[in-house]
């Protein structure tokens, strides 16, 4: 499953239940998403692309994004991650 959001006006933090979705394609670029990417993004199998750049997002790297291990495609550009 893909799911394209880009460049809407969504803020706040990314839901945790995200996980629960069998997601391929993430796209989230250009909203005003705020926090940290939840480590239960971590958790989904069939990630091959996630894609968060110009965000508001911040704060360090979950560990739980090693897990993704049919990742392909990270751009995580024009944030605050430390």
């Amino acid at each position: 499953m893909n799911s394209d959001l880009t460049r809407n006006y969504f803020n706040g933090s990314i839901p945790t239940s995200f996980s629960r979705l069998p997601l391929v394609n993430r796209s989230l670029l250009g909203n005003r998403l705020s926090g940290s990417i939840p480590k239960e993004i971590g958790d989904i199998a069939t990630l091959e692309e996630l894609i968060l750049e110009d965000n508001q997002l911040e704060g360090p790297l979950n560990e739980n994004l090693g897990n993704l291990g049919r990742l392909r495609r990270l751009l995580l550009s024009g944030n605050n991650f430390t």
